[in-house]
């Protein structure tokens, strides 16, 4: 019995001073339209590391050379909707643990922009909608 504890109590001990297994951001879902202002845009899904827990995720729009346009709030579980058959084509993202889907508010964006500031995204490139 003691043999056991002590073999648990090591694997335990070894397990938990171990570095945590991090990955670098990532890239999921992606969409592009073509925007009469900013040329070709793409939304594309952005994954953090959430080390213990689900990834964070953050949607941002960039443009043809890569430029952040601008960039959602954080969530768990955020999905693109582009609708292309309106002119012209428009995106919007679904935040299903919040039940709101944010519309982008195409005055505040601008080449340059940056993902965060003091830890948080700007919280003005997208409009809030209750869904």
């Amino acid at each position: 019995m003691r043999l056991s504890i002590a073999v648990f109590a090591a694997l335990f001990w070894f397990g938990v001073s171990s570095p945590v297994q991090a990955h670098s951001p990532y890239f999921g879902q992606s969409e592009r339209i073509e925007h009469p202002k900013f040329g070709v845009v793409e939304f594309a899904v952005l994954y953090g590391d959430g080390i213990f827990f689900a990834d964070p995720s953050q949607v941002v729009a960039l443009d043809s050379e890569g430029y952040l346009l601008a960039a959602t709030p954080q969530s768990k579980a955020l999905l693109i909707q582009c609708d292309r058959s309106v002119s012209p084509p428009d995106c919007r993202i679904y935040d299903e643990l919040q039940g709101v889907v944010l519309e982008p508010d195409y005055k505040q964006w601008a080449r340059g922009r940056i993902i965060e500031e003091e830890g948080r995204p700007p919280r003005d490139a997208y409009r809030k909608t209750q869904i």
